[in-house]
């Protein structure tokens, strides 16, 4: 018996954690779309781009995932739960910030015109990019520019730590508890 409701509740968390990543992957979308055009397409700062980004989607995020992912806590206020969720968020920004701030700057200080085995590595794999993007477009008809990859690697580094601490502390904090 106690067998069986282990295995039962590893299948329920497999099925919350496949939730909050449909849930993640769109909010992901609709963040990196926004970073990505405010960078690419109007030229704003990454910070901004970063900050706007993750503030849009951060409130898709709280609407899905309190509707199809997380159980609310029955004596959980709507007010207090988000503000948790908020608050929960806004360290998540924090460190999304941090970590694409910091691999700028490491790509920086470590990769653009340096040769060493990291700045090979780093600028092996964007040259791979462009190719492959290039290969793509060029299907299509279209020519391709080749672009700095290190703010869209950056973020992706940053949204997969994120994603992390996200599920994990709205697991504790936000959750209802059996």
């Amino acid at each position: 018996m106690k067998k069986e409701k282990k295995e039962k509740n590893k299948k329920a968390l497999l099925k919350q954690i496949l939730k909050f990543g449909v849930v993640g992957g769109l909010s992901f979308v609709i963040d990196f779309v926004i970073y990505s055009a405010m960078v690419y397409v109007f030229n704003i700062s990454i910070f901004w781009s970063a900050f706007w980004g993750f503030t849009i989607s951060l409130i898709f995020n709280y609407v899905a995932s309190m509707a199809f992912v997380f159980e609310r806590k029955d004596d959980a206020s709507r007010t207090k739960e988000f503000i948790v969720f908020t608050v929960l968020s806004l360290i998540g920004l924090a460190l999304n910030e941090v970590i694409i701030m910091g691999s700028v700057y490491i790509s920086d200080t470590f990769v653009v015109g340096k040769t060493n085995g990291f700045a090979n590595m780093v600028n092996g794999l964007n040259v791979w990019i462009d190719g492959v993007v290039a290969w793509f477009m060029g299907l299509i008809g279209k020519k391709w520019e080749t672009i700095d990859w290190i703010p869209i690697e950056a973020k992706i580094i940053a949204t997969a730590v994120v994603m992390v601490y996200n599920f994990v502390t709205r697991k504790i904090f936000i959750e209802k508890k059996d």
